[in-house]
């Protein structure tokens, strides 16, 4: 794992700026890539720059990597790339890097397909001038550019492209932001900074001077109900799974992994110990004990016999640490609990690691979310009270100081859609606040709200806080198994009626985890990493809220009476609108410090 970054000058190269940009590249992305930082000026207009975290080849194999056909600027992993190597082609180093520079140079796209990766990848032909940037399939690595009069530029973050920007707040996307917590890429923060989405390949031509295509390398297959046998579908689970968990052990690193103590990252660390006995397991506890789950990490520790290890982490850090986290997140991500994991990442890597394991993405493909539980319940009640259709304004306004509930009751009554697990502002409070309408999406079923989180919020929200921004802060690269796309697409052929059974959410997966992890493990109430964030509003968050209300820089953009009367109910025990208020509060700090870059 790694840091990009690259600018091409279409008119006159300003030498200065160019130099400065490689300065921002090499300080802001230097956790990234803490070992080596290089710099290749392939034309007088054109340079890629690498900030490396050596991991596989760890002496050789520096970036930008160059053969005679092409450059290649790397930030992931080609976890089978030994396997991948052509036999009359000769390779100078170990690595997954050298395979992927000649492997995209003879077959393009169709190569990426063969690979078992993550990556955010530029790409500098040769033959016709052309530059590429590419994401994985999953969206679990980053990449960011900007394309004006001036220059093509890009990065893995934000912040260094910022030296580019007219630094506008993206007005247009703050619906995205405020629904689901997070902006909806092609979209960031700001109005001229894009991010590539997920499973997706730009093309810029040198000579027009331009992008003359994005287009989609990777699709997830067609939701399907061709898998309907259940112990065939967790024996077929539990094969992938170990070819996922064995892939991501590759490396020339030491190998931990983030445990919770919850279903997903246990069986992921079971699984693991089975080929590397002396795996190392990092968790959080947290003072407040009602959020601490550190005992059920120690139970499979002890289970397993592993190497345990915590940090613990109180209110009053998590107040003292609030600038670092929203310098951390860059493209903001309103995900609180990504500190948590920082915190733990820290840890780990004073502890000497490189590379961890983690669960990220088994609740989206499997259905572990309450949300989705309410989701089918409303679904089910919908065929009984859909006669009161024409209520649903009238009966919602009932509890109209509340926008939870409301919301709840007129999507209940309109036939049930889905708007992600983390939404946040509701539909409706959206169009008041911003002026935004947000049309209702058509929900089928169960399999389609997982699908539209797997596309959506997984990219967006988890990825980016979680694996990448949270991780990548502390020098760690995340691997998830759980979002292999075999495993991905595998979810996306099972029949929509095993995803929960008798009300027990993310059923198929706790049955293979009663292989691995004990039983008290996983037929237990779901924590995650959570925190009394409600609690910290009214206490240690109180005065910085009030404060970037009254001086808020969204003042023209959002009705901030909204905002207030949020606040005045919250403090007054009315409602919990610690989510909203958070959210507010995230993209506040952010954009105030972005702004200031320069």
């Amino acid at each position: 794992m790694c840091g990009i970054a690259g600018v091409y000058y279409k008119k006159t190269v300003d030498l200065k700026q160019k130099k400065k940009f490689e300065m921002m590249v090499q300080s802001m992305q230097h956790s990234r890539g803490p070992d080596a930082f290089n710099t290749l000026d392939i034309k007088d207009n054109l340079s890629f720059f690498h900030n490396r975290l050596s991991i596989i080849d760890v002496e050789h194999a520096q970036q930008p990597m160059e053969d005679k056909h092409a450059i290649l600027a790397f930030n992931g992993e080609i976890y089978n790339y030994e396997s991948l190597k052509y036999p009359d082609e000769s390779y100078r180093y170990k690595s997954d890097t050298e395979v992927l520079l000649k492997g995209f140079a003879k077959e393009g796209s169709a190569f990426l397909h063969k690979t078992h990766s993550m990556f955010g990848f530029s790409f500098y032909s040769k033959s016709d001038n052309s530059i590429t940037l590419c994401r994985d399939r999953l969206g679990i690595k980053q990449l960011y550019y900007i394309d004006n009069d001036n220059v093509f530029a890009f990065a893995s973050t934000l912040k260094p492209l910022i030296i580019f920007s007219e630094k506008k707040l993206n007005k247009d996307a703050l619906w995205g932001y405020y629904l689901n917590r997070a902006f909806k890429a092609p979209e960031t923060i700001f109005q001229d900074i894009r991010e590539l989405p997920s499973g997706t390949l730009l093309h810029f031509d040198t000579h027009a001077k331009k992008i003359d295509r994005i287009e989609k390398w990777w699709e997830r297959d067609t939701l399907s109900n061709t898998l309907s046998n259940e112990n065939d579908i967790i024996e077929k689970l539990d094969t992938l799974l170990h070819q996922s968990v064995r892939d991501r052990l590759v490396a020339d690193v030491p190998v931990g992994a983030f445990l919770s103590g919850g279903v997903d990252s246990g069986i992921v660390t079971a699984v693991a110990s089975q080929y590397m006995p002396n795996i190392e397991v990092f968790t959080v506890a947290m003072e407040d004990k009602r959020y601490d789950e550190s005992r059920y990490a120690q139970a499979i520790t002890k289970q397993y016999g592993l190497r345990y290890n915590e940090v613990v982490l109180t209110g009053k850090e998590f107040l003292d640490e609030m600038h670092t986290w929203v310098g951390m997140q860059d493209d903001i991500v309103a995900n609180p609990s990504s500190l948590m994991l920082h915190k733990v990442a820290l840890l780990a890597r004073d502890n000497g690691y490189k590379v961890m394991l983690a669960g990220e993405g088994a609740d989206e493909i499997f259905a572990g979310y309450a949300s989705y539980k309410r989701f089918i319940l409303s679904k089910q009640a919908y065929r009984y009270l859909q006669f009161l259709k024409p209520f649903a304004s009238p009966l919602s306004n009932l509890f109209r100081s509340d926008s939870r509930k409301k919301f709840f009751v007129q999507n209940l009554l309109s036939n049930p859609s889905f708007y992600g697990t983390a939404n946040i502002f509701e539909p409706y409070m959206i169009e008041k606040m911003i002026g935004t309408h947000i049309d209702k999406i058509k929900m089928p079923d169960l399999k389609y709200a997982l699908d539209r989180d797997i596309k959506d919020r997984v990219p967006n929200d988890l990825l980016t806080s979680n694996a990448d921004r949270a991780a990548m802060g502390a020098s760690i690269e995340a691997r998830v198994p759980f979002l292999a796309h075999e495993i991905v697409n595998f979810g996306a052929k099972i029949n929509t009626d095993l995803f929960v059974r008798n009300g027990e959410m993310k059923y198929l997966l706790k049955k293979l985890a009663e292989k691995y992890i004990p039983y008290d493990n996983i037929y237990r109430k779901k924590i995650g990493f959570e925190m009394p964030l409600a609690d910290w509003l009214k206490n240690e968050f109180c005065e910085t809220l009030d404060e970037l209300i009254e001086t808020s820089v969204q003042r023209e953009v959002i009705d901030l009476d909204i905002i207030k009367s949020l606040f005045k109910a919250h403090l007054e025990n009315k409602i919990d609108a610690s989510a909203k208020l958070f959210a507010f509060m995230s993209l506040e700090l952010s954009y105030r410090h972005l702004r200031e870059i320069e």
